[in-house]
């Protein structure tokens, strides 16, 4: 990525563990994510990274160690918890937005309800955001009426209408096709100029030119840094990479076959 990148912590977490039951699926987390950093988390299924996300804004409680968000303990409950939410904004594979309103009343929700934002307000800064993804031609529509990938970019311009400070992504391209793909990463490639983003990815194609790559396994952070870097040590990351490009080919050959 291009932007310049701070010394300045956004998010750390510092010695987080986490057992769901008897299974110890956050092992002693150490990680900051500098603000203007694009930072990507990967690893096999059930390595932890998602409920490590998920724990950043507390959709998940950690048993110890310490979560800061621009130096600040990550509130317990309450206002404060909802105004630290706010300002990490976060998008699911899922997309969760409102079935009953229209993907403009999506974006507008958040900035009128919790930022106190006029409508007129809120509504020209939806537009804007949902033109900066490609869908504003989308936005008297519910969301039933749009394909994934555009339901996904509309999540996209709903968590960017609170003015996050940080975004979150928790393996938002895991359920969409090639093409959805492609366009959601071109929504990640111009977010990035001007956002710290944190990417939970399950696909590695995508992640030539991040700034940094964090790699989990059984609940530890494994290995971290460049595409290259981790390509150049054949640990894991490289295990990982060699397997996702031999599906691709497999699935390219399927495809010219005509079994797609």
């Amino acid at each position: 990525m291009t932007q310049q990148i701070s010394t300045e912590p956004i998010i750390e977490l510092r010695h987080v563990d986490k057992h769901y039951g008897d299974l110890h699926v956050l092992k002693d987390i150490n990680l900051t994510v500098h603000k203007g950093e694009v930072l990507v988390v990967v690893g096999p299924s059930g390595s932890g990274k998602s409920t490590m996300c998920r724990t950043i804004n507390r959709l998940e409680t950690i048993d110890s160690g310490e979560i800061l968000i621009e130096g600040e303990p990550l509130p317990q409950e309450g206002r404060e918890l909802t105004r630290m939410r706010a300002e990490l904004g976060m998008v699911f594979q899922s997309f969760n937005l409102f079935a009953h309103m229209s993907i403009l009343q999506n974006v507008t929700l958040g900035p009128i309800e919790v930022l106190g934002m006029k409508k007129d307000e809120a509504e020209a800064r939806a537009m804007e955001l949902l033109a900066r993804v490609g869908v504003a031609e989308q936005a008297a529509k519910s969301p039933a009426q749009l394909s994934g990938g555009q339901q996904q970019r509309a999540a996209i311009a709903r968590s960017l209408a609170m003015h996050p400070k940080a975004m979150m992504f928790d393996e938002p391209t895991s359920a969409l096709d090639p093409e959805s793909e492609a366009i959601i990463q071109q929504s990640f490639d111009a977010l990035s100029h001007q956002k710290t983003v944190l990417i939970i990815a399950h696909r590695l194609n995508t992640l030539r030119h991040v700034d940094r790559i964090i790699v989990m396994d059984q609940g530890r952070v494994v290995e971290s840094g460049s595409y290259e870097e981790l390509l150049g040590k054949g640990g894991l990351f490289a295990e990982l990479h060699a397997i996702a490009t031999a599906g691709m080919i497999r699935e390219a050959r399927m495809a010219e076959a005509g079994f797609a």
